[in-house]
């Protein structure tokens, strides 16, 4: 009997090993500026978002025609999240950005609840040497 308690376990362990190792992928690692380009009613618009990241939580902020927005938000795999809350006409409402991130680029939505509406999002990752340089 303590044999086949000894196999069993064995066995457990084998086939538990393979599922423990297929736990949630690293988070991508969005550290850095990005522009995200979107059209919205109003016209097309270009934000420059930089993100902070520990692990899989995104911290930052979001420059914009409304000025300088604070964002959170999370990654799980390629996949990731942020909100921004946007001030307008003395009121705010928040921008629930969601998408899919690859090496240099990434796409998705943002979810404008208070509208009802969803906007598609294209993202580029900005080189780190894009500052102009000074001629030398």
């Amino acid at each position: 009997m303590p044999r086949m308690a000894v196999v069993l376990a064995l066995a457990l362990a084998a086939f538990a090993s393979p599922v423990a190792a297929q736990s949630a992928p690293a988070p991508a690692k969005l550290a850095g500026a990005w522009d995200f380009s979107f059209d919205t009613p109003q016209g097309g618009m270009t934000w420059r978002v930089t993100f902070e990241q520990a692990a899989d939580t995104l911290r930052g902020v979001a420059s914009s025609d409304l000025g300088t927005l604070q964002l959170a938000g999370m990654v799980r795999g390629n996949d990731f999240s942020f909100t921004v809350t946007v001030p307008y006409e003395g009121q705010t409402f928040e921008l629930v950005f969601a998408g899919k991130a690859e090496e240099r680029t990434a796409a998705g939505n943002i979810d404008v609840p208070a509208a009802g509406m969803q906007i598609p999002f294209a993202a580029k990752r900005v080189a780190q040497d894009a500052r102009p340089r000074l001629p030398e």
